[in-house]
């Protein structure tokens, strides 16, 4: 069957242009039912080696492995795809009739470079990238995929290369890791080889000064991937979707059966079945889906300091919410979640439906009902939350850290209008009621088929605060980083639909129509406070992002500034 990834890609609009390419590559293994041979018109068959990066000296170790299979594959026709047995043959034949490179069990010929024999456990596990991978490199096949201009991303290699890397020493397909994923399969004890994975990164350390910089950087770190890997396994640590992909021009193919392994245990803990893959949307916890009816979660212990203080302030609200919320799938134990030892899980059901990171307009009312509805009905409800992340949303607690922080002379602009704007801290007050704490455009699921929304999520951020925080948050979130003003249809039908089931008082809404802009400065502030730390926050890659989101939060605030005059018109003309 092919991925559902490789499917899309074929479907894709924005593909057309390489559509022929990428259903070859689908259909390449799916070879036509051969004529008769008695008829003699197959004289034979040819295997074509795809690959420039090659030299005489590689040559054998290339096509040698590959040979076999597909001879076989000429010989039987579609009933001889590849299966543990063809794999077991092309190793025995491999070992008794050797080309004139030392192919012998298929591991790395590694006398070139004298690499020790301690790093043996790591070079068994890895092969080198496929598709065009390495040819082009990794940024320019992705730009060639998305339909984007590539002729200005350099190619890794020209004709003035030589293959004398590692990667070089490589077969196209490693036997060990094939191997050790059957035994990992079929549930056999791996706990010796895991074991000599251990010191793979001391034992890639000695290498620093005998390889190029690129190259033991890439080495380094597939040593670390598949001791975490190890871990993973043995249940010590998460399971990491990342480990999956391409480390330079390495790859680690058994990192993907280890980490369903390991989700599958995790999501017996509920007797639910199914194949298990990432959701990849948002930053803050690791989510999955299993099969197409449940959601699989792991509460991110870096950002809310107790994941069990997160399920019980979700189990105490949800009473008064229940309608708006999803539900709770129980474990065998009827329980709501799951301690391991890599974390706390728990799982929701799957709800078909809608999500947006930009609201469209016919939805905006939707939206803004949703959120106003989730605070009215818990307006009047006293209950007993614990505070999950420090601070939250306390400008006061914001602007201390910041102080804390030693100035740099690239935030000289930012620092200046942080103090010109300390006199935020007073005009919303924080503690009235039971809010959803993190009101944004793409935590809400609105119906498949109905301008409504379906369900409210990530209610981790549940908090006593004022409701013009969800507000100003939601209003922040439909803007993004644009302008107020060419929003204001948007903003006019989220705050109808919002204060339609919110009602106020017309002498309280000075709050509302300050709270955009002071969610956004409140936002760049935490950004900003981040670089100057050295980056700690989560949801950023790599130094100086902290500080470009930062800018563009502050831009923003400027905008709802000058805005507010017009958002105070919107307020005052709806029914509150």
């Amino acid at each position: 069957e092919y991925d559902l990834a490789d499917q899309s890609m074929v479907s894709d609009p924005r593909l057309q242009h390489v559509q022929d390419g990428v259903q070859w590559h689908l259909d390449f293994a799916n070879l036509p039912e051969l004529e008769e041979r008695s008829g003699g018109r197959i004289l034979g068959g040819e295997a074509c080696m795809w690959s420039e990066l090659v030299d005489s000296k590689r040559l054998f170790r290339r096509v040698w492995s590959r040979l076999a299979v597909l001879s076989e594959r000429f010989w039987n026709g579609a009933d001889a795809l590849p299966s543990d047995e063809t794999y077991e043959r092309v190793e025995r034949l491999t070992q008794c009739h050797p080309p004139a490179v030392n192919l012998q069990q298929l591991n790395v010929a590694n006398s070139e470079l004298q690499l020790p024999e301690t790093i043996q456990p790591l070079l068994e596990q890895l092969e080198p990238i496929k598709w065009y991978g390495r040819s082009i490199g990794p940024e320019r096949l992705k730009a060639r995929v998305s339909g984007q201009q590539e002729s200005h991303i350099p190619r890794p290699y020209d004709l003035a290369s030589t293959f004398d890397r590692v990667i070089d020493q490589l077969p196209p397909e490693s036997i060990p890791a094939r191997k050790l994923i059957r035994k990992i399969t079929t549930g056999e004890d791996v706990t010796a080889q895991v074991a000599d994975w251990q010191q793979l990164d001391q034992a890639v350390e000695s290498l620093s000064d005998s390889l190029e910089e690129r190259e033991y950087i890439a080495l380094f770190q597939s040593a670390q991937s598949l001791q975490e890997l190890g871990e993973i396994l043995q249940g010590i640590a998460a399971p990491n979707l990342k480990l999956e992909k391409p480390i330079g021009e390495f790859i680690l193919p058994v990192a993907s059966t280890i980490n369903q392994r390991a989700l599958t245990q995790i999501a017996a803990h509920w007797d639910v079945n199914g194949f298990i893959k990432p959701i990849e949307v948002g930053n803050i916890h690791d989510t999955y889906m299993v099969g197409d009816e449940f959601v699989l979660q792991r509460i991110n212990a870096h950002v809310f300091r107790d994941p069990s203080a997160v399920l019980r302030n979700y189990e105490t609200t949800r009473p008064y919410v229940a309608d708006l919320i999803p539900d709770i799938c129980l474990t065998r134990q009827s329980k709501s979640h799951v301690e391991t030892r890599c974390g706390t899980w728990r799982m929701v059901p799957y709800y078909p439906s809608r999500n947006f990171d930009t609201l469209p307009e016919e939805l905006c009312y939707a939206g803004g009902l949703a959120f106003g509805t989730f605070l009215r009905q818990l307006r009047d409800q006293t209950l007993d939350l614990i505070p999950v992340i420090e601070g939250f949303h306390d400008l006061h607690y914001y602007l201390e850290a910041f102080d804390a922080t030693t100035p740099h002379a690239d935030t000289k602009h930012e620092r200046t209008f942080v103090d010109d704007r300390r006199h935020y801290a007073g005009k919303i007050n924080l503690a009235q009621q039971v809010i959803h704490g993190d009101a944004k455009v793409n935590n809400l699921l609105f119906d498949p088929a109905k301008d409504e929304v379906l369900k409210i999520i990530d209610l981790d951020t549940l908090m006593y605060g004022h409701p013009a925080i969800d507000y100003g948050d939601f209003i922040r979130s439909i803007v993004g980083t644009g302008d107020p003003k060419m929003c204001r249809t948007q903003i006019d039908l989220a705050s109808q639909g919002f204060f339609e089931a919110f009602p106020i008082p017309k002498t309280d809404l000075q709050p509302y129509i300050h709270a955009p802009a002071y969610m956004s400065f409140m936002l760049g502030l935490r950004y900003l406070t981040d670089h100057l730390r050295g980056n700690r926050y989560f949801k950023v890659s790599s130094m100086g992002q902290n500080l470009e989101k930062s800018r563009e939060r502050f831009q923003l605030t400027e905008k709802f500034e000058t805005f507010e005059p017009e958002l105070g018109q919107i307020l005052t003309t709806i029914n509150l």
